[in-house]
């Protein structure tokens, strides 16, 4: 078993220690009238082989996946399942030594969260060696054109620091950013995992060249905007000589920055731009009332019209696709105002609609801004 550590979204944290409660809950359940059946044994010799007997038991439970006791068994198989979703099946040449290097890799950014919340999982040798290799192989053209960028203007995320004369563009920045969204880490893939276990659909919305860029210029100015945020409290923070006042005060802005980013009053990543925009739609359809679940026969089929992540053996023709993670409370929102709307109306919207127009009306406004 090798350990992988990496950082989680806030609500992947929260949603796992939830779901880990749930299941330490069902292991219980499992146990205690075990344990009642064994007190009522009063030999010593046949209450111990019952037991031994209930301990196999219980470790075939575990190891079939029926009992979760931690979240190595939980997420070490929706990492498998990830690749193969993604067609990341190998085989694939051993990641050579330099690959293998300490310190975060090429396209990983600030957006998760910083160590204090990072987590481990142990993956079984073989699963890890795989993750490793097909992220570093599948991604090698991405990072090569980031390394050359990188190469010219330094390697800072933000840029504060450029060389005289050799400070980037707006464009060259957002050139940057776009290579960046698209490399995919381990890290990228373990929290596709975790969505895969909490019940998050990653919907998958095709766009056009102009499109795809346009997207890019809205979220480059609303980083900007993020940074924008940052700075006069940076520089407040230079100012305080005393390390645990300098400490609070961090802690205090970051707390404050989370909250604006979870409001979406501060937007930093390409899931809250969508997921804002989607909201956007939502209102101006006029669909922001509290809808009713969804009957029997249409919840079975509910998510199947809703983007998804294509099969590797698709060929269809695109320019580019943007990902967008549907957390439980809002995608069920968005899967039972289609449905409810939808017979309102007389004819069908689904999910993939409403997330397609959703794009379009957000890349028009950045096309028209650029």
């Amino acid at each position: 078993m090798t350990s992988k550590t990496f950082v989680p979204f806030v609500d992947q944290g929260e949603a796992l220690r939830e779901l880990m409660r749930a299941e330490q809950i069902r292991v219980s359940q499992w146990k205690a009238p075990r344990k009642r059946e064994a007190s009522k044994i009063e030999n010593p010799t046949e209450r111990a082989m019952l037991r031994a007997q209930q301990k196999k038991d219980f470790e075939e439970e575990v190891k079939a996946g029926r009992l979760i006791t931690t979240r190595d068994t939980l997420i070490g198989p929706a990492v498998k399942a990830e690749l193969d979703a993604r067609g990341w099946t190998g085989p694939y040449d051993p990641v050579p030594p330099l690959g293998r290097g300490g310190g975060r890799r090429w396209g990983s950014t600030n957006i998760h969260g910083d160590k204090r919340h990072q987590i481990s999982v142990r993956l079984d040798d073989d699963l890890h060696e795989r993750l490793e290799a097909a992220c570093f192989h599948e991604t090698a053209d991405l990072v090569n054109q980031l390394e050359a960028f990188y190469g010219n203007f330094g390697d800072s995320s933000h840029l504060p620091d450029a060389r005289p004369g050799e400070e980037p563009t707006a464009l060259a920045a957002r050139y940057r950013d776009q290579l960046r969204s698209e490399i995919i880490t381990t890290g990228d893939i373990m929290r596709a995992a975790i969505d895969r276990v909490i019940g998050v659909i990653p919907a998958v919305v095709n766009v056009t060249q102009d499109q795809y860029v346009a997207l890019h210029v809205v979220l480059f100015a609303e980083k900007e905007r993020a940074r924008r945020w940052w700075r006069p409290r940076n520089k407040t923070m230079k100012r305080m000589t005393d390390p645990q006042e300098r400490k609070r005060a961090r802690d205090g802005h970051e707390a404050a920055f989370t909250a604006a980013v979870n409001a979406g009053e501060l937007i930093v990543t390409m899931d809250g731009l969508l997921t804002a925009a989607v909201h956007a739609e939502l209102e101006s359809r006029g669909w922001t009332e509290k809808y009713k679940p969804l009957p029997p026969e249409a919840a079975r089929t509910a998510g199947q019209n809703a983007p998804r992540p294509p099969d590797a053996d698709q060929n269809e023709a695109r320019d580019h696709q943007v990902r967008l993670r549907l957390a439980g409370p809002f995608g069920i929102h968005l899967e039972r105002a289609c449905y409810w709307e939808s017979t309102k109306a007389g004819h069908t919207v689904t999910p993939a609609d409403v997330l397609a127009d959703a794009v379009a009306l957000l890349a028009a406004t950045g096309l028209s801004d650029t």
